[in-house]
């Protein structure tokens, strides 16, 4: 596939860093050769450039990849017109008409494709569709790749069905939610699940086609050469994540208050935590004595 030729090329060139200081994942005209075999991937996704977390980072650097690799990219993706982005975004990107999500305000509530993306995929002619995103959006795009007879694979990134355990009125739904991921995932040729455990997780929900698209690290940039000794080598509790409930924070705050319940018994350390969102208020009152860094990204965050 695709994707399985993006980590190879990536193994076999080495490390290759796509962030900057002001996470620029955009590849210049220069450096993206023309194959006669191009591949013309459309990825369809509820973030990508103007939030920074897992979803936008890894769909940012597949792009990016196929670009450099020769192969070109039409991402499709709601955004707010009023707000900026975060980051340069690789490939090219149309926006889907999308209202803010209720429960998460800094995601998009989609309900279709509309008349601007639709046109754009027509015209892209794409001869693969990635949807990484469960929503109203991803299934107008997996019937549109089903009526062209278009090769169609979905990407698994967000555990919405557990999700909802952090949201009491909406605990209900969950039996719902999975029906429909069972449903949506049932649509396509493979569900690239980042990791084992998740794959497990959703083959025993009855998800097919499963197929584990690893992560990998950027061993230059993230180099052990860069470690740098706490004071008087004091173990540091680190925690990097979006800040939201839902990444287990709570399991987080229990579990430092607990070592910090026995540090008068000699089990000194001190806890960092990178990152942002909205639950950073909360987590800082529960954790005084934590030192919060923020949002931190590339060598600041490696330092």
């Amino acid at each position: 596939t695709v994707h399985r030729r993006v980590a190879r090329a990536g193994r076999a060139r080495g490390a290759l860093r796509f962030m900057s200081s002001n996470l620029s994942f955009r590849v210049p005209p220069t450096e993206q050769p023309r194959l006669a075999a191009q591949h013309r991937v459309a990825i369809v996704t509820g973030s990508y450039d103007q939030s920074i977390d897992g979803v936008a980072l890894t769909l940012n650097r597949l792009a990016a990849r196929l670009l450099q690799l020769g192969h070109s990219v039409l991402v499709l993706c709601p955004g707010d017109v009023a707000r900026p982005p975060v980051l340069e975004h690789a490939g090219l990107l149309v926006r889907v008409p999308s209202t803010p999500l209720p429960v998460w305000s800094e995601y998009r509530l989609t309900w279709g494709l509309g008349g601007t993306a639709r046109a754009a995929l027509e015209q892209f002619r794409p001869t693969v569709l990635h949807v990484a995103v469960p929503d109203a959006m991803g299934v107008a795009a997996q019937r549109w790749a089903a009526r062209r007879r278009t090769p169609l694979l979905c990407s698994h990134h967000t555990r919405w069905a557990s999700y909802l355990d952090y949201y009491p009125p909406l605990r209900p739904f969950a039996s719902l939610a999975w029906l429909h991921l069972r449903r949506f995932h049932a649509r396509c040729a493979a569900t690239l699940p980042p990791s084992q455990g998740a794959a497990n997780e959703l083959a025993a929900r009855g998800i097919p086609r499963l197929v584990v698209w690893p992560r990998g690290v950027d061993v230059a940039l993230f180099s052990p050469s860069k470690r740098r000794a706490a004071a008087g080598s004091v173990p540091t509790v680190l925690l990097v994540a979006r800040l939201r409930w839902e990444k287990g924070l709570a399991d987080f705050a229990a579990v430092v208050r607990r070592l910090e319940a026995r540090a008068g018994r000699g089990a000194a350390f001190r806890t960092e935590v990178v990152g942002d969102g909205p639950a950073r208020r909360r987590l800082e009152q529960l954790l005084p004595r934590a030192s919060f860094r923020g949002l931190l990204t590339g060598e600041a965050l490696a330092a």
